[in-house]
């Protein structure tokens, strides 16, 4: 279509990298000279800074564990980088899934033959069931998922008894090991895969190709990748694309809470995270906390059912607790998508002192996105750096952000009351975060089936691998992603792992508040905008100490 149709509302949208918010961040590069049909190859840039043996991935031996809704570890460019999950929305003290070909205390074992004089009994059915018939059945673990030394250092952690009867009353909790995994991540768990995707995601491994192949599954060697880890598939539209997440020979381990977290999920989130020993901890939530979220009422106002000084006494040790294992591991937290001039919480938590990372996004544009909560109600600066991401469209008093390729943009003069009131305009980016998805009608992709009823939506509906995402989750995930690759290089030259007040204090150094990205002008600057009429307005308000360096990180 001629390019004078652009900006017309006529869907003329310019070609974009779907692995793009990797040649932002520096993790890879477009190969030059790139073939005829090459024009998705890449090949490493900061990524060769860890100087790997051929055959071993970014990121390998690190451990990111993702609080969130649940992760589908069965789609095929996240099988092998997800581990064992725990589930403390399931269950209040945790639930785990085992084999159903193992053998374990799920098992229910047939009753002894009765002595030949007893009279004829009607056998029970239970004494039938075996190991490959357990489905459902749950058994109660013996001892707390949690080490005792964890919990030792937990109420050493309380300030006072009521926060001592939280640690007591969790500890003495016990969780359950079910026979069977549960499906219910795999299909509802869409927030948690597309973070997952962006964190871990690598092309599903495959018979050695032909040839050499290079990151984009193309024809070009590229040292230190296994050809048994990329793509050779004859018909490049359909199945698993050659996708790359940021640290894709990581692994994530899924911690699952519910979408609003009580302050009991988020206590034994943490703690397990921390018992775990894993590399990074990524938590793109909010926790609602009534008196610290902005989101929700403040006050803990008690019920016929609930104690309001308990819960108070619940959320005051986690934001305890949480500064702790911060310390010790680099939490990194999404910023919000509300558009304001706060974080939510625990972002909002971010300081100098602890190793809270909070992460804001900047759009392909090099803008910050609409949605992306910035510093300015407190006067602290609370946003430690931001990664690329989507954008959303604003009409408002104060900012235009519209995208002008939407048909919708033919309908109206949008422009009538900007001329009138100077309106700011600021470019809107269609670009978005391509990652994993779980299949049918719940996941980012809807399914073929996903406009009709729930109630007639076939259970197969078919699998939508990959989606659109975005958010500062999305950003968030970039960042742990970063944060592990660092942990492995820091792990191999230095012995040791960084703590998270270390590794918050690389990022920060890491920030660069000029993009040299390939579709934007060269040294472009990052510039703050006023989504809420502020007057005056900094960089660092809005990005931190800027936009995610790779190649200055590593």
């Amino acid at each position: 279509m001629s390019a004078s149709y652009k900006g017309q509302g006529r869907e003329c949208y310019d070609w974009y990298h779907y692995l793009w918010h990797l040649i932002a961040i520096r993790a890879v590069k477009a190969a030059a000279p790139a073939p005829a049909d090459g024009k998705y190859a890449i090949e490493p840039d900061a990524w060769s800074k860890l100087n790997l043996e051929v055959g071993v991935l970014p990121g390998e031996g690190e451990v990111i564990a993702l609080i969130d809704t649940g992760v589908n570890d069965k789609h095929p460019n996240l099988a092998g980088r997800i581990l064992p999950a725990v589930d403390f929305a399931s269950h209040p003290y945790g639930m785990v899934f085992a084999d159903r070909a193992a053998p374990g205390p799920l098992t229910v074992p047939a009753a002894p033959p009765p002595p030949p004089d007893s009279p004829a009994v009607t056998p029970d059915p239970l004494s039938k069931i075996d190991k490959t018939m357990t489905r459902g059945l749950e058994a109660v673990l013996a001892d707390s998922l949690i080490d005792d030394a964890r919990w030792n250092a937990a109420q050493v952690l309380a300030a006072d008894p009521l926060q001592s009867d939280v640690v007591e009353r969790l500890r003495a909790g016990r969780g359950v090991k079910r026979s069977l995994t549960s499906a219910s991540r795999r299909r509802y768990g869409a927030h948690g895969t597309a973070c997952a995707g962006l964190l871990v995601g690598a092309p599903p491994a495959a018979p050695a190709p032909s040839g050499p192949q290079n990151l984009a599954g193309g024809v070009d060697p590229v040292e230190g990748v296994a050809p048994a880890l990329c793509v050779d598939d004859p018909d490049p539209d359909t199945g698993p694309i050659p996708y790359w997440g940021v640290a894709p020979g990581a692994k994530v381990l899924p911690i699952v809470v519910s979408a609003e977290p009580t302050a009991e999920q988020l206590i034994l989130a943490f703690l397990y995270a921390w018992d775990q020993g894993v590399s990074v901890i990524h938590f793109p939530r909010e926790a609602p906390d009534p008196s610290r979220a902005p989101h929700y009422k403040p006050g803990y106002g008690g019920t016929r059912y609930e104690d309001g000084a308990a819960e108070q006494a619940a959320w005051t040790f986690f934001q305890r607790l949480l500064k702790v294992v911060s310390d010790h591991i680099p939490v990194v937290c999404a910023a919000g998508n509300d558009g304001v001039n706060h974080l939510i919480y625990p972002a909002s938590e971010a300081d100098s002192s602890n190793g809270i990372i909070a992460v804001g996004s900047v759009t392909y544009r090099g803008r910050r996105a609409s949605y992306s909560n910035y510093d300015g109600s407190s006067g602290t600066l609370r946003v430690t750096i931001a990664a690329p991401s989507d954008d959303a469209e604003v009409y408002t008093r104060h900012q235009m952000r519209l995208d002008r390729e939407s048909p919708g943009w033919r309908e109206h003069d949008h422009f009538v009351h900007a001329d009138k009131n100077g309106v700011d305009w600021v470019e809107y980016a269609p670009q978005a975060l391509l990652t994993t998805d779980v299949p049918g009608p719940s996941g980012y992709a809807g399914g073929n089936f996903g406009a009709l009823d729930p109630d007639v939506q076939p259970a197969n509906d078919r699998p939508a691998l990959y989606a659109l995402f975005g958010g500062t989750s999305g950003a968030s995930a970039i960042v742990a992603g970063a944060v592990a690759l660092r942990q492995s290089q820091a792990l191999k030259t230095a012995g040791a792992r960084r703590t998270g007040v270390q590794i918050k204090a690389d990022l920060v150094n890491s920030g660069a508040l000029a993009v040299n990205w390939p579709w934007l002008a060269p040294n472009a600057a990052l510039d703050p905008d006023a989504p809420n009429g502020e007057m005056a307005i900094s960089q660092a308000a809005q990005f931190g100490a800027g936009v995610l360096d790779l190649d200055k990180l590593l």
